[in-house]
């Protein structure tokens, strides 16, 4: 009986084990999911940056052809060019540490499962352990019960054996009795 709560326990924690590791594993593709959506942004950012780089560039080019007299024009375009640049480096710097947070999320949720189920694997190896010695306890209660049948024919052929030596006393009583009277008999003949 112990055995068999040792296992319903075991069974109960196995089944704990892989629901923590289903929990575990969708977590981890919604993290991957997370992380391909942090990569896509990064891309689209670097593009961003690009077209910035390229617009200031044109805007450099420009304000050398357009000369002195078009200066502050010049730099108010180059000026709105670098805060749009500035801008982009900060969302692109935001989305690069959102994105590293996502990974060492990912890589603490993947090593949580990885413990989850090197545990599940420790259970069902104990589990197993268990089940064989169910079945070695169970082969010594069968032998027992044979025992206990054994057991219960001894004594019952004892109870046989001293209810016949009892009628055979009984028995022996009654014959010297008999040989007594026949003594007496022949005697007084």
């Amino acid at each position: 009986m112990v055995a068999a709560a040792v296992l319903r326990r075991l069974e109960g924690v196995r089944v704990g084990l892989e629901r923590d590791l289903a929990d575990a594993e969708a977590a981890i593709a919604r993290i991957d999911e997370q992380a391909q959506r942090g990569a896509e942004e990064a891309e689209r950012l670097q593009a961003l940056r690009a077209d910035a780089d390229a617009a200031l560039t044109r805007l450099k080019e420009e304000a050398a052809a357009l000369g002195p007299a078009d200066a502050a024009g010049a730099k108010a375009a180059l000026a709105k060019a670098q805060a749009e640049e500035a801008r982009r480096v900060a969302a692109r710097s935001a989305a690069e540490t959102k994105l590293e947070t996502l990974a060492a999320d990912a890589a603490a949720r993947r090593a949580r499962a990885q413990a989850l189920a090197d545990t599940e694997a420790a259970a069902r190896t104990r589990l197993e352990q268990l089940s064989a010695r169910k079945t070695q306890l169970d082969a010594q209660v069968a032998s027992m019960a044979q025992e206990a049948q054994y057991a219960k024919r001894i004594a019952d052929a004892r109870v046989v054996a001293e209810a016949t030596q009892s009628e055979s006393a009984k028995a022996r009583a009654a014959l010297e009795k008999i040989e007594a009277e026949l003594k007496r008999a022949e005697t007084a003949d």
